[in-house]
Protein backbone atom coordinates (compact mmCIF):
# COMPACT_ATOMS: atom_id res chain seq x y z
CA UNK A 1 0.00 0.00 0.00
CA UNK A 2 2.85 2.17 1.03
CA UNK A 3 4.65 1.03 -2.67
CA UNK A 4 1.52 2.12 -4.49
CA UNK A 5 0.89 5.70 -2.69
CA UNK A 6 4.55 6.58 -3.57
CA UNK A 7 3.27 6.05 -7.17
CA UNK A 8 0.50 8.15 -7.03
CA UNK A 9 2.28 11.39 -5.55
CA UNK A 10 4.88 11.07 -8.46
CA UNK A 11 2.36 10.58 -10.93
CA UNK A 12 0.48 13.40 -9.52
CA UNK A 13 3.41 15.62 -9.43
CA UNK A 14 4.60 14.61 -13.04
CA UNK A 15 1.16 15.12 -14.79
CA UNK A 16 0.95 19.01 -12.75
CA UNK A 17 4.65 19.47 -13.99
CA UNK A 18 3.17 18.53 -17.62
CA UNK A 19 0.17 21.04 -16.73
CA UNK A 20 1.90 23.41 -15.94
CA UNK A 21 4.18 23.52 -19.26
CA UNK A 22 1.26 23.72 -21.39
CA UNK A 23 -0.15 26.22 -19.66
CA UNK A 24 3.42 28.67 -19.98
CA UNK A 25 3.01 27.24 -23.42
CA UNK A 26 -0.30 28.42 -24.18
CA UNK A 27 0.48 32.22 -22.40
CA UNK A 28 3.56 32.08 -24.62
CA UNK A 29 1.92 31.78 -27.37
CA UNK A 30 -1.57 33.63 -27.14
CA UNK A 31 -0.55 36.43 -24.58
CA UNK A 32 -3.14 35.90 -22.20
CA UNK A 33 -3.63 33.76 -19.35
CA UNK A 34 -6.38 30.50 -19.97
CA UNK A 35 -7.55 31.37 -16.83
CA UNK A 36 -9.13 34.71 -18.06
CA UNK A 37 -11.44 33.14 -20.30
CA UNK A 38 -11.70 32.72 -24.09
CA UNK A 39 -9.99 36.38 -25.71
CA UNK A 40 -8.78 37.35 -29.70
CA UNK A 41 -5.76 35.08 -30.24
CA UNK A 42 -2.72 36.75 -31.63
CA UNK A 43 -2.07 35.87 -34.90
CA UNK A 44 0.68 33.21 -35.19
CA UNK A 45 4.53 34.86 -35.08
CA UNK A 46 6.51 33.46 -38.17
CA UNK A 47 9.59 33.43 -36.03
CA UNK A 48 10.17 30.47 -34.30
CA UNK A 49 12.07 31.79 -31.70
CA UNK A 50 9.59 34.25 -31.30
CA UNK A 51 7.88 32.89 -27.54
CA UNK A 52 11.52 33.11 -25.98
CA UNK A 53 11.93 36.94 -27.15
CA UNK A 54 12.50 39.00 -24.27
CA UNK A 55 10.28 41.18 -22.82
CA UNK A 56 10.46 44.45 -24.09
CA UNK A 57 11.33 47.50 -21.75
CA UNK A 58 9.07 50.36 -23.11
CA UNK A 59 10.24 52.46 -20.70
CA UNK A 60 13.35 52.86 -23.28
CA UNK A 61 13.32 55.33 -26.95
CA UNK A 62 13.16 53.40 -29.78
CA UNK A 63 17.06 54.51 -29.84
CA UNK A 64 18.46 52.74 -26.87
CA UNK A 65 20.29 49.65 -26.83
CA UNK A 66 17.33 46.61 -26.24
CA UNK A 67 18.22 43.28 -24.69
CA UNK A 68 19.56 40.51 -27.36
CA UNK A 69 19.09 37.55 -26.78
CA UNK A 70 20.44 37.33 -23.26
CA UNK A 71 23.38 40.15 -23.89
CA UNK A 72 22.92 44.01 -23.74
CA UNK A 73 24.42 45.85 -26.50
CA UNK A 74 27.15 48.38 -25.06
CA UNK A 75 25.78 52.12 -24.84
CA UNK A 76 27.84 54.65 -26.08
CA UNK A 77 29.59 56.94 -23.45
CA UNK A 78 32.03 59.82 -23.75
CA UNK A 79 31.30 61.78 -26.97
CA UNK A 80 27.97 61.23 -28.33
CA UNK A 81 27.59 58.48 -30.74
CA UNK A 82 30.74 56.90 -29.70
CA UNK A 83 31.02 53.65 -28.16
CA UNK A 84 34.37 53.20 -25.61
CA UNK A 85 36.07 49.97 -26.59
CA UNK A 86 39.06 49.61 -24.28
CA UNK A 87 39.47 45.67 -24.82
CA UNK A 88 40.82 46.73 -28.46
CA UNK A 89 43.58 49.33 -27.13
CA UNK A 90 44.13 46.66 -24.25
CA UNK A 91 44.90 44.25 -26.56
CA UNK A 92 46.91 45.83 -28.60
CA UNK A 93 48.73 47.84 -25.80
CA UNK A 94 49.48 44.14 -24.18
CA UNK A 95 50.99 42.89 -27.70
CA UNK A 96 53.16 46.04 -27.36
CA UNK A 97 54.39 46.06 -23.92
CA UNK A 98 55.73 42.39 -24.64
CA UNK A 99 57.51 43.41 -27.66
CA UNK A 100 59.15 46.53 -26.54
CA UNK A 101 60.04 44.50 -22.81
CA UNK A 102 61.72 42.12 -25.75
CA UNK A 103 64.54 44.42 -27.01
CA UNK A 104 65.23 46.08 -23.50
CA UNK A 105 62.96 49.04 -23.20
CA UNK A 106 63.00 50.08 -19.59
CA UNK A 107 59.61 51.27 -19.27
CA UNK A 108 57.38 49.09 -21.95
CA UNK A 109 53.92 49.13 -20.47
CA UNK A 110 54.24 53.27 -19.89
CA UNK A 111 55.64 53.64 -23.04
CA UNK A 112 52.83 51.06 -25.05
CA UNK A 113 50.63 53.24 -23.70
CA UNK A 114 51.95 56.57 -24.35
CA UNK A 115 51.92 55.31 -28.10
CA UNK A 116 48.25 54.20 -28.08
CA UNK A 117 47.11 57.54 -26.47
CA UNK A 118 49.20 59.67 -28.96
CA UNK A 119 47.39 57.66 -32.02
CA UNK A 120 44.11 57.64 -30.27
CA UNK A 121 44.44 61.18 -29.54
CA UNK A 122 43.21 60.73 -26.38
CA UNK A 123 43.29 58.81 -22.65
CA UNK A 124 42.71 55.44 -23.74
CA UNK A 125 39.52 55.64 -20.57
CA UNK A 126 37.15 57.39 -22.97
CA UNK A 127 38.79 56.44 -26.32
CA UNK A 128 36.38 54.73 -29.25
CA UNK A 129 38.17 51.27 -29.99
CA UNK A 130 40.96 51.70 -32.95
CA UNK A 131 39.98 51.57 -36.23
CA UNK A 132 42.15 49.57 -38.89
CA UNK A 133 44.13 52.69 -39.69
CA UNK A 134 44.75 53.44 -36.21
CA UNK A 135 45.89 49.80 -35.36
CA UNK A 136 48.62 50.36 -38.44
CA UNK A 137 49.46 53.45 -37.53
CA UNK A 138 50.23 52.48 -34.01
CA UNK A 139 51.90 49.47 -35.19
CA UNK A 140 54.62 51.58 -36.83
CA UNK A 141 55.07 53.70 -33.80
CA UNK A 142 55.61 50.31 -31.87
CA UNK A 143 58.05 49.34 -34.42
CA UNK A 144 59.82 52.16 -34.75
CA UNK A 145 60.00 52.41 -30.80
CA UNK A 146 61.33 48.40 -30.45
CA UNK A 147 64.40 50.37 -32.90
CA UNK A 148 65.23 52.13 -29.74
CA UNK A 149 64.20 55.57 -31.31
CA UNK A 150 63.26 57.67 -28.45
CA UNK A 151 60.14 57.80 -27.59
CA UNK A 152 59.92 61.54 -27.24
CA UNK A 153 60.73 61.63 -30.63
CA UNK A 154 58.76 58.75 -31.93
CA UNK A 155 55.85 61.60 -30.74
CA UNK A 156 57.16 64.70 -31.13
CA UNK A 157 56.64 65.48 -27.86
CA UNK A 158 58.01 65.88 -24.54
CA UNK A 159 57.05 66.37 -20.83
CA UNK A 160 58.94 68.98 -18.53
CA UNK A 161 57.53 70.48 -15.29
CA UNK A 162 53.94 71.61 -16.47
CA UNK A 163 55.04 72.52 -19.81
CA UNK A 164 53.80 70.11 -22.90
CA UNK A 165 56.77 70.87 -25.39
CA UNK A 166 58.05 69.49 -29.54
CA UNK A 167 60.62 67.62 -29.46
CA UNK A 168 63.12 66.62 -32.31
CA UNK A 169 66.63 65.27 -33.29
CA UNK A 170 68.22 68.94 -33.41
CA UNK A 171 68.19 69.17 -29.69
CA UNK A 172 68.85 67.43 -26.22
CA UNK A 173 65.76 65.38 -24.76
CA UNK A 174 65.05 66.58 -21.18
CA UNK A 175 65.03 64.36 -18.38
CA UNK A 176 63.56 64.19 -14.81
CA UNK A 177 66.41 65.55 -13.68
CA UNK A 178 66.39 68.15 -15.35
CA UNK A 179 63.08 69.21 -13.29
CA UNK A 180 64.54 69.49 -10.13
CA UNK A 181 67.71 71.51 -11.47
CA UNK A 182 64.79 73.94 -13.19
CA UNK A 183 62.85 74.53 -9.82
CA UNK A 184 66.39 75.47 -7.89
CA UNK A 185 66.34 78.11 -10.71
CA UNK A 186 63.09 79.11 -9.74
CA UNK A 187 63.70 79.26 -6.45
CA UNK A 188 66.20 81.24 -6.78
CA UNK A 189 64.50 83.41 -9.27
CA UNK A 190 61.87 84.06 -6.43
CA UNK A 191 64.13 84.88 -3.76
CA UNK A 192 65.28 87.64 -5.98
CA UNK A 193 62.10 89.47 -6.21
CA UNK A 194 61.41 89.01 -2.98
CA UNK A 195 64.82 91.06 -2.06
CA UNK A 196 65.26 93.36 -5.08
CA UNK A 197 61.36 93.72 -6.65
CA UNK A 198 63.02 92.58 -9.90
CA UNK A 199 64.98 89.11 -11.32
CA UNK A 200 66.65 88.46 -14.09
CA UNK A 201 67.65 84.71 -15.37
CA UNK A 202 70.23 83.74 -18.04
CA UNK A 203 69.73 80.11 -19.67
CA UNK A 204 72.84 78.93 -21.16
CA UNK A 205 72.78 75.71 -23.59
CA UNK A 206 68.96 76.37 -23.46
CA UNK A 207 68.87 73.98 -26.03
CA UNK A 208 64.80 73.15 -26.65
CA UNK A 209 64.13 76.05 -23.96
CA UNK A 210 63.13 73.89 -21.78
CA UNK A 211 64.04 75.25 -18.73
CA UNK A 212 64.04 79.22 -19.71
CA UNK A 213 60.32 78.67 -20.32
CA UNK A 214 59.62 76.69 -16.87
CA UNK A 215 61.31 79.58 -14.92
CA UNK A 216 59.60 82.35 -17.39
CA UNK A 217 55.71 80.56 -16.91
CA UNK A 218 56.27 80.02 -13.36
CA UNK A 219 57.80 83.17 -12.93
CA UNK A 220 56.17 85.44 -15.02
CA UNK A 221 57.60 88.75 -13.54
CA UNK A 222 61.54 87.19 -14.40
CA UNK A 223 63.37 88.99 -17.23
CA UNK A 224 64.48 85.23 -18.70
CA UNK A 225 67.55 85.04 -21.36
CA UNK A 226 68.32 81.85 -23.40
CA UNK A 227 71.53 81.07 -25.16
CA UNK A 228 71.76 77.99 -27.68
CA UNK A 229 74.49 78.35 -30.52
CA UNK A 230 73.02 75.27 -32.52
CA UNK A 231 70.76 77.06 -34.78
CA UNK A 232 68.10 73.80 -34.83
CA UNK A 233 67.89 73.77 -31.85
CA UNK A 234 67.66 77.32 -31.20
CA UNK A 235 64.70 77.25 -34.04
CA UNK A 236 63.08 74.28 -31.84
CA UNK A 237 63.21 76.64 -28.90
CA UNK A 238 61.60 79.02 -30.72
CA UNK A 239 58.73 77.42 -31.58
CA UNK A 240 58.35 75.93 -27.56
CA UNK A 241 58.56 79.45 -26.75
CA UNK A 242 56.09 80.78 -29.25
CA UNK A 243 53.37 78.38 -27.72
CA UNK A 244 54.17 79.86 -24.08
CA UNK A 245 53.63 83.22 -25.39
CA UNK A 246 57.54 84.49 -26.58
CA UNK A 247 58.03 84.91 -22.35
CA UNK A 248 61.76 84.31 -22.94
CA UNK A 249 64.19 86.33 -25.29
CA UNK A 250 66.36 83.86 -27.14
CA UNK A 251 70.04 84.48 -27.94
CA UNK A 252 72.33 82.42 -30.85
CA UNK A 253 75.57 82.47 -29.50
CA UNK A 254 78.14 80.32 -27.55
CA UNK A 255 77.54 80.04 -24.05
CA UNK A 256 81.30 80.68 -23.20
CA UNK A 257 81.33 84.02 -24.40
CA UNK A 258 77.60 85.50 -24.48
CA UNK A 259 75.69 88.03 -23.17
CA UNK A 260 78.82 90.52 -22.42
CA UNK A 261 76.57 93.22 -21.77
CA UNK A 262 74.54 91.43 -19.10
CA UNK A 263 78.03 91.07 -17.06
CA UNK A 264 77.80 91.58 -13.44
CA UNK A 265 73.26 92.18 -13.95
CA UNK A 266 72.34 88.62 -13.45
CA UNK A 267 70.56 86.93 -11.00
CA UNK A 268 70.42 83.49 -11.92
CA UNK A 269 72.47 81.50 -14.48
CA UNK A 270 71.11 78.02 -14.84
CA UNK A 271 72.90 75.71 -17.24
CA UNK A 272 72.31 72.08 -18.41
CA UNK A 273 75.71 71.84 -20.83
CA UNK A 274 77.42 68.61 -22.15
CA UNK A 275 78.81 67.06 -19.58
CA UNK A 276 79.16 63.54 -21.25
CA UNK A 277 82.97 62.37 -21.07
CA UNK A 278 84.52 59.78 -23.68
CA UNK A 279 84.72 56.91 -22.47
CA UNK A 280 80.97 56.68 -20.70
CA UNK A 281 79.05 54.22 -22.67
CA UNK A 282 75.13 55.60 -23.73
CA UNK A 283 71.82 53.66 -24.34
CA UNK A 284 70.82 54.09 -28.05
CA UNK A 285 68.21 56.40 -26.78
CA UNK A 286 70.90 58.96 -25.48
CA UNK A 287 73.48 58.53 -28.24
CA UNK A 288 70.14 60.12 -30.54
CA UNK A 289 70.55 63.80 -28.97
CA UNK A 290 73.00 65.68 -30.80
CA UNK A 291 76.64 65.12 -30.38
CA UNK A 292 76.99 68.93 -29.28
CA UNK A 293 74.88 68.88 -26.52
CA UNK A 294 75.81 65.36 -25.13
CA UNK A 295 79.85 65.54 -25.00
CA UNK A 296 81.44 67.98 -22.39
CA UNK A 297 85.46 67.80 -23.67
CA UNK A 298 88.70 67.00 -22.06
CA UNK A 299 88.96 62.96 -20.54
CA UNK A 300 86.36 63.48 -17.89
CA UNK A 301 83.93 65.84 -19.89
CA UNK A 302 84.49 68.79 -17.51
CA UNK A 303 85.69 71.56 -20.36
CA UNK A 304 82.11 72.96 -21.15
CA UNK A 305 81.20 72.47 -18.01
CA UNK A 306 83.68 74.61 -16.24
CA UNK A 307 83.71 77.22 -18.82
CA UNK A 308 79.97 77.76 -17.67
CA UNK A 309 81.30 78.17 -14.10
CA UNK A 310 83.35 80.87 -15.14
CA UNK A 311 80.78 82.59 -17.48
CA UNK A 312 78.36 82.34 -15.01
CA UNK A 313 80.79 84.27 -12.40
CA UNK A 314 81.04 87.05 -14.89
CA UNK A 315 77.62 87.61 -15.33
CA UNK A 316 76.08 86.99 -12.15
CA UNK A 317 75.55 90.15 -9.69
CA UNK A 318 76.82 90.28 -6.17
CA UNK A 319 74.48 87.34 -4.10
CA UNK A 320 73.77 85.40 -7.52
CA UNK A 321 72.96 82.33 -8.02
CA UNK A 322 74.85 79.51 -10.22
CA UNK A 323 72.97 76.15 -10.75
CA UNK A 324 74.16 73.74 -13.46
CA UNK A 325 73.12 69.60 -13.68
CA UNK A 326 76.54 68.03 -14.46
CA UNK A 327 77.36 64.23 -14.29
CA UNK A 328 77.07 62.24 -10.87
CA UNK A 329 80.87 61.76 -10.63
CA UNK A 330 81.89 65.56 -11.45
CA UNK A 331 80.29 66.77 -8.22
CA UNK A 332 83.65 67.76 -6.40
CA UNK A 333 85.38 68.86 -9.20
CA UNK A 334 82.62 71.32 -10.32
CA UNK A 335 82.68 72.66 -6.52
CA UNK A 336 85.87 73.35 -6.41
CA UNK A 337 85.52 74.94 -10.16
CA UNK A 338 83.28 77.30 -8.47
CA UNK A 339 85.18 77.68 -5.00
CA UNK A 340 88.06 78.93 -7.44
CA UNK A 341 86.19 81.36 -9.48
CA UNK A 342 85.55 83.48 -6.47
CA UNK A 343 81.61 81.81 -5.52
CA UNK A 344 81.11 81.70 -1.94
CA UNK A 345 79.15 78.77 -1.23
CA UNK A 346 78.90 75.50 -3.25
CA UNK A 347 76.62 72.30 -2.78
CA UNK A 348 76.25 69.60 -4.62
CA UNK A 349 72.07 68.62 -5.28
CA UNK A 350 70.97 65.34 -5.32
CA UNK A 351 67.92 63.92 -7.71
CA UNK A 352 65.77 61.48 -6.59
CA UNK A 353 67.18 58.60 -6.44
CA UNK A 354 70.06 60.51 -4.13
CA UNK A 355 72.40 60.91 -6.77
CA UNK A 356 74.95 63.79 -7.03
CA UNK A 357 73.67 65.59 -10.01
CA UNK A 358 73.94 69.24 -9.88
CA UNK A 359 75.99 72.89 -8.45
CA UNK A 360 74.34 75.16 -6.80
CA UNK A 361 76.64 77.95 -5.98
CA UNK A 362 76.17 81.57 -4.89
CA UNK A 363 78.00 84.84 -5.49
CA UNK A 364 79.36 86.64 -2.39
CA UNK A 365 77.47 90.02 -1.57
CA UNK A 366 78.85 92.92 -2.56
CA UNK A 367 80.06 93.45 1.46
CA UNK A 368 82.23 90.57 1.67
CA UNK A 369 83.53 90.59 -2.09
CA UNK A 370 87.54 90.63 -1.81
CA UNK A 371 87.30 88.55 1.46
CA UNK A 372 87.55 84.92 0.90
CA UNK A 373 87.01 81.93 3.67
CA UNK A 374 89.95 79.71 4.06
CA UNK A 375 87.63 76.95 2.18
CA UNK A 376 84.10 77.52 0.69
CA UNK A 377 80.90 76.97 2.68
CA UNK A 378 78.40 74.57 2.37
CA UNK A 379 79.92 71.36 0.33
CA UNK A 380 77.72 68.34 0.14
Amino acid sequence: MRGRSRRRRTAGRREGRIADARECAARSSTGRDPADGPGEERPEDPEPWAAVRPHRDRTRSESEPRLTGAIREPRPIGKVGRVVDRMGWNMLVLEATGRLAAVGIDSPASDARELAEHVAGERLAVAAGPTPEQEKAYRGLVARRCAREPLQHVTGTMYFRFLTLACTPEAFIVRPETEMVAGEAIDAAREALDERGAATVVDLCTGSGAIAIAVATEVPRAEVIGVEKSPGALALAQRNNAEYGGRVRLVEGDARVALREEDGGVDVVVANPPYVSPHLRLSPEVEADPAMSLWGGGPEGLDMPRAVVARAARLLRPGGVLVMEHAENQAKALRDAAWTRGFSLARTGADLTGRPRWLWARMPPAELIGRRADRPVGLS
